[in-house]
C-alpha cells in the first residue's frame, strides 16, 4: 500500500511541474517551477498524523523539510501544511502543497524549463573546446570532446563565422572567439544547493570530492578553485563546483543555507557538456584525475563571482588562456 502511494504521489508531484531530481524513499531533492531546489524528508504513511508525529518528524528532519506522502489530509496535516510548516501530498483529493502553496490549485506561469527555448550548449562547448586546442583538430575528435555527435558537430562548423578548417582540421582564433563567447554564454544553468562548513575553502573542496567518489558521482571544480589551478594568484575564499547529481553534504558535516550564507555553491547544472569538456581537457593536458572543469568555464564563473579581487584573477586566467599558458 505505501508504495502504491509513493509512486502516486511521485506521479502527481510531476504533473505540477515539480521535478524530482533525485532521491528514494528517505531523502529526496525536487526542483521547484521557479528552479529552486528543495531538500526534502519523504514521509510515505496510509493514515494522517498527529500533531506530536508532526512535530517529532520535524525536529527528525533537521534542515530538510518534512514532505508526506498519503491519501487524505488530516486537520493537523492540513493546518501544518498550508501555514509552511511542512509539504504535503494527497494523492486521493490531489493536493501537493510545498511551502504552503498548493500546486496543483495554484495558477500562474509555466515552469521557467518549459519556457525556455533550445539553447547552444553545442555550439559554445565546442568553442570552448576550440579556443583551448593546442593543435588543429577533426570532427570526430570535436565530437567525442564535446559529447555531441558528428552530425551536431558539422552543422555547428558549417554555420560558425568565426572557426575555420585548415589542412590540419579546424581551429579558430582564441582571443576573438573567448570575447565572444563570454559575452555570450548565460551560464551552466540547473539547480544549485548551497552549503555552509567551518573548514578552509580547499578542505571543503577535498570534503566534496572524497564524498562524490565513494557515491560514484562525477564532479568538477569551478571558480576560485579552478582559477587558482590554472593561473596561481588569489587564496581561494569560495568553493563551487558541478555535479552530475544530487548530493546530500550532511554526511559531510556541511549544513544547507541559503546564497548569502555559504561556503560552497553544489550546481547541477543543465549544461550538459560541462563535463565531456572537463574531461577531455584534463586527459588532453595528461592529468585524468583533477576533476577541475575547463579553463574557459572558470574564467566564467570568475568573472560571475562576488570576490573582491575577482577581476584580477579574470584578468591572469584569460592571459593565461589566450597566450597558452595554463599551469597543467
Amino acid at each position: 500500500m505505501s508504495e502504491d502511494v509513493f509512486g502516486e504521489a511521485l506521479a502527481l508531484i510531476k504533473r505540477t511541474g515539480i521535478r524530482v531530481a533525485d532521491g528514494d524513499l528517505d531523502r529526496m531533492l525536487l526542483v521547484l517551477p521557479n528552479r529552486t531546489p528543495l531538500f526534502v524528508m519523504p514521509r510515505t504513511q496510509t493514515a494522517s498524523p498527529s500533531p506530536s508525529r508532526i512535530a517529532a518528524d520535524v525536529r527528525r528532519a533537521g534542515r530538510r523539510r518534512v514532505l508526506y506522502l498519503l491519501p487524505r489530509l488530516g486537520r493537523a496535516l492540513r493546518t501544518a501544511a498550508v501555514s509552511g510548516e511542512v509539504d504535503a501530498v494527497s494523492t486521493e483529493i490531489e493536493r501537493v502543497i510545498i511551502r504552503g502553496r498548493d500546486y496543483v490549485t495554484a495558477s500562474g506561469p509555466a515552469p521557467a524549463e518549459a519556457q525556455s527555448g533550445r539553447t547552444a550548449w553545442g555550439r559554445w562547448a565546442l568553442e570552448r573546446v576550440l579556443i583551448l586546442a593546442t593543435d588543429p583538430m577533426s570532427q570526430m575528435d570535436l565530437a567525442s570532446a564535446v559529447g555531441i555527435s558528428q552530425q551536431a558537430v558539422s552543422k555547428i562548423l558549417r554555420q560558425h563565422p568565426s572557426v575555420w578548417r585548415g589542412s590540419a582540421g579546424w581551429q579558430a582564433e582564441p582571443a576573438l572567439l573567448l570575447e565572444s563567447l563570454l559575452q555570450e554564454y548565460p551560464g551552466a544553468g540547473g539547480v544549485a544547493t548551497h552549503w555552509y562548513h567551518l573548514d578552509p575553502v580547499p578542505q571543503q573542496i577535498r570534503l566534496l570530492a572524497e564524498l562524490a567518489e565513494e557515491l560514484a558521482i562525477t564532479v568538477q571544480t569551478t571558480g576560485d578553485m579552478a582559477a587558482d589551478r590554472y593561473a596561481p594568484r588569489r587564496l581561494p575564499t569560495y568553493a563551487a563546483a558541478y555535479s552530475a547529481e544530487a548530493i546530500d553534504l550532511t554526511v559531510a558535516g556541511f549544513v544547507l543555507t541559503d546564497s548569502d550564507q555559504s561556503t560552497l555553491r553544489l550546481q547541477i547544472p543543465r549544461d550538459k557538456t560541462i563535463h565531456p569538456v572537463g574531461k577531455w581537457y584534463r586527459t588532453s593536458r595528461k592529468e585524468p584525475t583533477d576533476a577541475f572543469v575547463d579553463p574557459v568555464l572558470a574564467l566564467w564563473d570568475v568573472l560571475h563571482g562576488s570576490g573582491s579581487d575577482s577581476a584580477d584573477a579574470a584578468q591572469m586566467l584569460r592571459a593565461a588562456i589566450v597566450n597558452g599558458t595554463l599551469r597543467a
